[in-house]
């Protein structure tokens, strides 16, 4: 039950969480590794910028000059978005950078459409580009490519220089590299634009993507979202590292992770790093290494392998097909539910309904908060268990009846299971929860300091129910009567209890005494009840109860709440030796 309301607390908050375990094992996440777009960015792209011919322009349409035109017109061909018209207005669905690079083109005026398209080279992690054949107009074939600056460069052997084909030479290459560079470290996205005439034949991929006429670059702006700080930050301040994955230029990784909260001086490795890492190599390069840029899916598996060879519960974000093994691997796989792929939704064993990098935060929290509600739950209910067991054999141990009538443990039993399983489910997180370190792995869920817990409030109960009742005992000599204050005041003591374990470490005024509605409701249904069994005459008669006097109600709630705050005591003076730095 309470994994199904932590599951149905993350939905409304845009996590939707596919296992129930999963909603559990967040709040031991040591690791988060995190895509950049769309994830700590909007990925909501635009054209920032265009440079072609060893020069920048900024994208300010409708005033677009030749060789910018040029680079639009490669990137108006070089696309897998479906195009269509609605009243006259492109519209393009796909991917947020290809239609940003449409949306321009067509602002520029330049015609968008798909008409005498022949094939389709779609893009890989091997290639990092893709291409697209045109038959046009003229009948000659046309290839278009778009993709990774290195990858474009490697396969071009001609550049535009003032706007006439010149052979590309190592000096051009270095200057695009560094123009590319410069975009990047500004926090663009960079794509470089080739282009080539192809003889009539068979179009192969290996004949499209050669020898190309490199014909500029588009510098595209993919702001990080608002939000992102603040939740690197407190991720970062509960003990989790945060770790960017991307695709991107070195440059544009470090600017981006500057801009969310990370490191952006902190180590990184690209994709081709990684690739010469031995798998030893790479489990001690994760441990002070924030940033990975040009990877693949397959280099995002490895990094999820290596971060749990070091006991990292890891957390992965993806969204495309290949993104599945490394979903499947982490212990909490994280897929998009607005951009990512049928495959990593189904791999994964929560959903983002929003893309967002802090509802993954948000979840963390909700998992931390799930978890300590659990152990809550479970240390009172535990605690009154052994603390009706112990008032049970006392009349055993002392040769006097038992201190409970069998119709008595079944309502104590009733009242005791709902606050177990419905009050503490509804506690809100303490003040401190999202600056403890992760609980670690091994960690046992009944440790020392749970059982302490657990007999500490046992002894406490017991104490004030063995109390009344011996006490009734010997000034009355009535076993009814001795019996009704052993139960009311085991009724009241184990509501007070409740109270008292809503926080293991931080003293009531601290959590907040009216935080949890819902325990105060059942603290007042008991309250209410204790005084119908004993005030009702049908009541008594069915409960094997008999009326109180005022004093001795008196001494059963004095009693119950000596039995159940001396703990609250020592967390305040815990609490005040803290805070004086005693």
């Amino acid at each position: 039950m309470v994994l199904a309301l932590g599951a149905s607390a993350l939905s409304r908050r845009q996590a939707l969480v596919k296992r129930l375990r999963a909603a559990e094992t967040l709040g031991s996440v040591t690791t988060i590794c995190a895509d950049k777009t769309g994830t700590l960015t909007e990925n909501a792209m635009s054209l920032a910028c265009l440079c072609a011919d060893n020069q920048s322009r900024p994208f300010a349409p409708p005033d677009v000059d030749p060789l910018s035109r040029r680079v639009l017109q490669v990137a108006a061909h070089s696309h897998e978005a479906t195009l269509t018209r609605e009243d006259g207005r492109l519209v393009a669905r796909g991917d947020p950078m290809e239609v940003a690079l449409l949306e321009a083109a067509d602002r520029a005026g330049l015609p968008v459409s798909d008409e005498g398209l022949l094939t389709l080279f779609s893009f890989d992690n091997e290639r990092r580009l893709m291409s697209a054949v045109y038959r046009e107009a003229g009948g000659n074939l046309h290839a278009y490519v778009k993709g990774a600056v290195e990858a474009v460069l490697q396969r071009s052997t001609r550049v535009l220089r003032d706007g006439q084909e010149t052979p590309l030479d190592e000096a051009g290459r270095a200057a695009i590299l560094s123009a590319a560079g410069q975009h990047a470290a500004a926090g663009l996205r960079v794509i470089a634009l080739a282009e080539r005439l192809l003889p009539e034949g068979d179009v192969t991929q290996g004949e499209v993507e050669r020898e190309l006429l490199f014909v500029g670059l588009a510098g595209l702006e993919d702001l990080p979202r608002p939000e992102a700080p603040a939740a690197v930050a407190e991720c970062q301040g509960a003990g989790i590292r945060v770790m960017m994955v991307t695709g991107d230029h070195p440059n544009t990784a470090r600017a981006v992770a500057r801009q969310v909260g990370l490191d952006g001086e902190a180590g990184l490795l690209t994709g081709a790093e990684l690739d010469r890492l031995s798998d030893a190599g790479l489990e001690e390069a994760v441990a002070h290494t924030t940033i990975f840029a040009r990877t693949t899916p397959a280099h995002k598996l490895r990094l999820v392998q290596a971060l749990q060879a070091r006991g990292e519960i890891v957390a992965v974000t993806g969204d495309g097909v290949n993104d599945a093994p490394a979903l499947k691997a982490a212990e909490i796989g994280v897929a998009m539910g607005e951009t990512g792929s049928d495959v990593a939704r189904e791999a994964a064993d929560m959903v983002l309904a929003d893309d967002n990098f802090a509802t993954i935060a948000a979840a963390v929290r909700e998992g931390r908060k799930l978890f300590d509600n659990l152990h809550k739950g479970v240390r009172y209910y535990l605690a009154c268990k052994v603390a009706l067991i112990a008032a049970s054999l006392l009349g055993v141990l002392a040769g006097l009846a038992v201190p409970f009538a069998p119709v008595q443990i079944v309502v104590m039993e009733l009242f005791m299971d709902l606050a177990a399983s419905a009050t503490f489910v509804a506690e809100p997180a303490e003040p401190d929860l999202m600056r403890r370190k992760p609980r670690p792995p091994k960690q046992p869920f009944m440790d020392r300091s749970m059982l302490t817990g657990i007999f500490a409030g046992a002894a406490g109960l017991f104490a004030a129910v063995a109390a009344a009742y011996l006490i009734t005992w010997s000034r009355t000599g009535s076993l009814p009567t001795a019996q009704t204050m052993a139960f009311v005041t085991w009724l009241l003591g184990h509501a007070l209890l409740a109270l008292n374990m809503r926080s293991e470490r931080a003293p009531l005024f601290r959590v907040g005494m009216f935080t949890n509605r819902l325990m105060w409701v059942w603290i007042a249904a008991v309250s209410v009840a204790a005084a119908a069994f004993v005030g009702l005459p049908f009541m008594r008669e069915a409960l094997k109860v008999t009326a109180l006097s005022s004093g001795q109600w008196a001494l059963a709630v004095g009693l119950a709440l000596v039995g159940s705050f001396w703990q609250e005591l020592v967390k305040v003076a815990r609490f005040a030796g803290a805070s004086t730095g005693r």
